[in-house]
């Protein structure tokens, strides 16, 4: 019996012994928990503080951008009102300079002696004068030149034509033969009492040395003959 009882009493006390060093284990297994636990906390808190801060700077960017767009607004709607103005100020000196342009030039009434200079003849028999003078204007015909013609006699209004018709197709032959792009007009003025045959040009190139050339080659032909 007293045997039986010693056994009993050594179990309980291994059994004891063995739970022991189990509540160890756990109690160990806990404080790492812990630790884990609080490093972890430690770390979400670091986070926390980091993404407050990457807020903070997000936040400051973006108000500093809603500035930076709301000058840029102001300043589109500035350059916006500069621009209107400096264009009305344009189209005012464009119109200006147009009305001069417009009295500078003179036609006479008689179409049949117009020539177009690259710009078709239908368009200038059918437009009015006032056409005519502000289109040259918008073509850029800045030169007015009249040249002389003391050795031509026409004795009419088709000889006139005649002479018209072959400068205009010469100058326009000439000066696409050396890549220049004309656009003009040419008026024949029949000769009066105190001058010659005149040919009076508007257009955007110089005509005198093609009209030299136009010359000489009347003389050749006068000569040939």
């Amino acid at each position: 019996m007293d045997n039986a009882y010693a056994q009993l009493v050594q179990v309980q006390k291994e059994e004891i012994a063995n739970l022991k060093v189990e509540i160890e284990s756990l109690h160990a297994q806990v404080m790492q928990k812990d630790r884990e636990l609080e490093t972890l906390t430690n770390y979400i808190k670091e986070l926390e503080s980091r993404n407050q801060e990457i807020t903070e700077v997000l936040d400051e960017k973006k108000n500093s951008l809603k500035a930076i767009q709301e000058s840029a607004k102001s300043f589109g709607v500035e350059i916006d009102e500069l621009l209107h103005m400096l264009f009305y100020l344009q189209n005012q000196e464009k119109i200006q300079d147009s009305n001069a342009y417009i009295q500078s030039v003179q036609l006479n009434e008689d179409k049949d002696l117009l020539f177009g200079l690259n710009i078709a003849n239908e368009f200038l028999a059918q437009s009015s004068e006032q056409t005519i003078k502000y289109y040259l204007f918008n073509l850029g015909c800045k030169f007015y030149q009249t040249f002389d013609l003391p050795n031509l006699h026409p004795q009419n209004k088709t000889d006139l034509i005649l002479i018209g018709e072959t400068f205009s197709s010469f100058v326009c032959l000439q000066t696409y033969n050396q890549d220049e792009s004309l656009r003009g007009l040419i008026e024949m003025l029949p000769a009066d009492m105190l001058n010659p045959v005149q040919i009076r040009y508007y257009g955007n190139l110089d005509l005198r040395g093609y009209f030299e050339l136009f010359v000489q080659k009347l003389q050749q032909n006068d000569n040939a003959i």
